[in-house]
């Protein structure tokens, strides 16, 4: 059995070309047989339809979805990263809210 990828935009005008090489090279056609073959093409191709509109939507939502949070986290990775090269901190400039250190010796 020989098979033939086509895309899906080309899929017709390649029917119609086999459908015309048939006609042309035998003049017994099938016609019940055709239709039995164009009806199976029909429902393959629906259900490839239903697919991508299905499962194959979600999946790239999904991956959209996850790309935008694993963003998110890089980037306030990124902005951590530059406050951290930014310089050290004096004791003198400790961030709001923090303690001073103990008085103490350790």
């Amino acid at each position: 059995m020989n098979v033939v990828l086509v895309s899906y935009s080309m899929f017709m005008p390649y029917l119609l070309l086999v459908f015309q090489t048939v006609l042309m090279t035998s003049q017994d056609v099938d016609i019940e047989k055709l239709n039995a073959y164009v009806k199976a093409t029909q429902d393959a191709i629906q259900h490839v339809q239903d697919e991508v509109d299905g499962r194959l939507s979600r999946t790239v939502n999904q991956l959209s979805n996850s790309r935008d949070e694993l963003r998110l986290h890089a980037g306030k990775a990124a902005t951590s990263l530059v406050g951290i090269q930014s310089g050290p901190v004096t004791l003198g400039a400790l961030p709001e809210g923090e303690d001073d250190v103990d008085d103490q010796p350790r």
